[in-house]
Order: structure tokens, then C-alpha cells, then sequence
């Protein structure tokens, strides 16, 4: 069996260790990853990786979760992602947090999915 290298940087399990409640970190840390694997082609997510998140990825993701998830799976993982971004920015790792992007790629998604 192989191993996987993760960065020392991942922020996933940075930010999990905070919660010491092991169902929270499995749902969060399950929400992260999927979000990772659909959008960044990888299990972690390093600094860089949050500043170079755009709006198109955003949307896409948000399109990705709407074909296999009810409207309220879909917005506590998004939730999820919100707070990891908040987090991420009050610890200094990055500058600002993509959340009012991820806001703007909601209702750009909104609107799409409407009939």
C-alpha cells in the first residue's frame, strides 16, 4: 500500500485538531476533502491553494454538490467551507477569506438551478 504525501502546511488538519468531538471532525473533515478532491484535484488544501480559489471554481463545486445532494446537505458543506476560510484568515494564513466569493458563487448557482 502506498502512502500519501501530505504537506506539513494542510490546513484540513490544522484546522480540525480545534474540535475535539471526533463525529465533528469526520463531517468536517469529510466536507474539506470532497471539497479539495472536486476543486483541487487533491486531498489537502495549503495556504495557496485558498488564495488561488476563483469564482468559476466556486460555482462549479456548488453545481457538483446540487447533482447528488438535498439543498440542506449542500448548504451546511458549504457552510463547512465558510467557517474553514473565516478561520483560515483570522490565523493569518491567508490575507482575506474567499467566503463572499463563495457567497456570490451561491447566488450565481441560485439562479442557474432555478426553473
Amino acid at each position: 500500500m502506498g502512502y500519501r504525501l501530505v504537506p506539513q502546511r494542510d490546513l484540513i488538519n490544522i484546522y480540525l485538531k480545534q474540535f475535539p468531538n471526533a463525529n465533528t471532525r469526520f463531517s468536517y473533515g469529510n466536507d474539506l476533502r470532497t471539497f479539495s478532491r472536486v476543486v483541487l484535484k487533491r486531498e489537502w488544501i495549503t495556504p495557496s491553494h485558498i488564495r488561488q480559489i476563483t469564482l468559476d471554481q466556486l460555482v462549479d463545486y456548488i453545481l457538483h454538490l446540487s447533482k447528488n445532494h438535498t439543498f440542506t446537505t449542500m448548504t451546511r458543506r458549504l457552510s463547512t467551507l465558510e467557517r474553514f476560510f473565516d478561520w483560515a484568515a483570522k490565523q493569518g494564513y491567508v490575507e482575506q477569506s474567499p467566503s463572499r466569493q463563495l457567497h456570490e458563487a451561491f447566488q450565481v448557482c441560485l439562479k442557474k438551478l432555478s426553473p
